[in-house]
């Protein structure tokens, strides 16, 4: 409990002092975080690395990749440090501080009051490039993992709530709440790139040896409600900016057969996000081992 306090009073600090300081400054020290973390958590480096080994078709030891291992928790670190720097922002700012590349495709999918299931991945800033929807206009929901302690929680809700984005919570009801928000209109955000209920479709993509699972629930809720899936992906940019771009929809159609529709929709969504990740492996901000086990 102590610890938790500890880390309570430093979020709190952080949130009175980040939101003031220069962007350089904020980045800087973000950076600075993420190398400490790389260098102290020998457990999540060697999640880290095997992923990148298996994205690189490297060794775990390779330069290249122990390069894009560092930059991964650099990544994270900022992401944590972007949230609470921009809290105070208005949706101006958040505009300005943004961009999407092919947004006008997300409008189109949306038109009159549609759902859409937006495949996307732990990919460069993450919660800045839902907001970037946001501030544009794009109804959207994220799904939002209950972690603990509470307060956390709350303060990631919040945030992600503060332009007026839907929060779902990840839990065992999980599957009605997203139906609902798709029928209601919204944009619901879906990781591509964690299998988290292990139900997923195997997809190899060459050169690769390894097989990454593509989430069976994407296209599953695509099928099922009769909505475009639109892959989105975001990048942090070198000017500490972010950028989405919006992907061009499609909708699984199960000519043959619902496990076929499927299959070809995972394999779409699997090929796009290997050419994301193999572009900017150091933006992949993903601490859970992905790849199924050695061919």
């Amino acid at each position: 409990m102590k610890g938790e306090a500890v880390a309570e009073a430093l979020l709190t600090a952080a949130r009175r002092v980040l939101p003031f300081l220069p962007l350089k400054v904020t980045q800087r020290f973000g950076r600075m975080l993420g190398s400490a973390v790389y260098a102290t958590r020998p457990d999540m480096r060697a999640i880290v690395c095997h992923n990148l080994s298996c994205l690189l078709e490297q060794p775990s030891t390779a330069p290249m990749v122990q390069r894009a291992a560092r930059g991964a928790f650099q990544t994270l670190l900022l992401n944590y440090v972007d949230m609470i720097h921009t809290s105070r922002f208005s949706p101006t700012e958040m505009f300005k501080a943004t961009e999407a590349v092919g947004f006008e495709r997300l409008v189109e999918a949306q038109a009159g009051g549609r759902g859409v299931v937006i495949a996307t991945a732990h990919l460069g800033s993450i919660d800045q490039g839902g907001q970037a929807l946001v501030v544009r206009g794009a109804r959207c929901a994220v799904l939002t993992e209950h972690i603990t302690p509470e307060w956390l929680f709350r303060f990631f809700v919040q945030e992600r709530q503060r332009f007026g984005g839907k929060v779902i919570t990840l839990d065992e009801a999980v599957v009605p709440h997203i139906q609902q928000a798709l029928r209601e209109g919204y944009a619901v955000g879906v990781a591509c790139d964690w299998d988290l209920q292990g139900t997923g479709i195997p997809v190899t993509v060459p050169p690769l040896r390894h097989a990454l699972r593509i989430p069976l629930g994407i296209s599953l809720l695509a099928l099922r409600q009769q909505c475009p899936i639109v892959p989105i992906w975001a990048e942090r940019l070198s000017d500490g900016r972010t950028r989405v771009s919006v992907k061009e929809p499609f909708i699984p159609e199960a000519t043959v057969s619902a496990r076929s529709a499927i299959r070809q929709s995972s394999e779409r969504i699997a090929y796009q996000l290997i050419a994301e990740l193999r572009r900017r492996p150091h933006q992949w901000v993903l601490f859970h081992r992905v790849w199924e086990d050695d061919p």
